[in-house]
């Protein structure tokens, strides 16, 4: 299928251009291969790559006591083995690479970018579903002197990415671009504590990696060389998943095709 989808992509991609109306001038005049740098504020939401995170590992589940409880009692692990995986939600917020004119109004981009998965931070892992009290095990009881323990899916922090994407002019200061991409980031677990009504994250333990193409078209305003612009974009993810070596028996319902849409604005120098 991915086949069958990049073969339409690149149709697309080079014969699309001729079949379109008149485009304007895009390009810098340079033949030459240039350098790039864009700062920038780029949001993306994509559905998860993940249904659910099953069977997990006890000793990831047995979360240990707060430090700072009174009540030391080793605590029991959390009962449930499964859960749903959150969406992606990333701001990418940087992009290196280089870019070469092909014609007047067509430009190839060829880049690494990386952004930064604050999803993270916004999971609402402590659910009833997902806690443990220290005494109480799979319940909600708080109790006195212990905090509650959670475990929840979730991704790395930062994610590295690569791209490359054809640019054409449309209108003055306008274009429109389509991409493909590939990256390859952790699928995780994170664990913490539910103290004082707030969450208290502990630590994040990968089980397994996520490889992701991407195919996607967008559009761009501003000035085509350097300076402000504004972006955004709409597509498709295909997902395949590589078990990590230290939690085989951890499963993964894996989403085979993700959506994902972005938008945001930077400067590019």
């Amino acid at each position: 299928m991915v086949k069958k989808v990049l073969t339409v992509v690149l149709v697309v991609m080079f014969v699309s251009p001729a079949m379109a109306e008149p485009l304007v001038r895009l390009s810098s005049g340079q033949s030459d291969p240039r350098l790039f740098t864009e700062f920038s504020f780029d949001f993306q939401f994509a559905t998860p790559p993940v249904n659910k995170v099953k069977n997990l590992s006890e000793s990831i589940r047995n979360v240990p006591p707060h430090g700072d409880d009174r009540w030391k009692a080793t605590p029991g692990p959390i009962m449930k083995d499964s859960a749903d995986a959150p969406w992606l939600m990333e701001i990418r917020f940087l992009k290196l690479g280089l870019e070469k004119d092909l014609s007047d109004s067509i430009v190839w981009k060829n880049y690494a970018d990386l952004s930064f998965n604050y999803g993270y931070y916004f999971r609402p892992g402590a659910d009833i579903n997902r806690r443990n009290y220290t005494n109480h095990p799979d319940t909600e009881i708080r109790g006195y002197g212990a905090a509650l323990t959670f475990w929840s899916p979730g991704y790395e922090q930062l994610i590295l990415g690569f791209k490359s994407e054809l640019h054409f002019g449309s209108e003055e200061q306008k274009d429109w671009f389509l991409g493909v991409g590939y990256r390859q980031y952790g699928l995780g677990v994170i664990t913490g504590y539910d103290r004082y009504d707030r969450l208290d994250y502990r630590d994040f333990i990968e089980i397994g990696k996520i490889k992701e193409i991407s195919f996607y078209l967008g559009g761009r305003t501003g000035n085509p060389g350097k300076g402000f612009f504004g972006e955004s974009r709409i597509g498709i993810n295909f997902n395949d998943y590589d078990k990590g070596g230290r939690y085989q028996d951890t499963n993964v319902d894996l989403a085979d095709v993700s959506f994902f849409v972005s938008f945001g604005f930077g400067w590019m120098f």
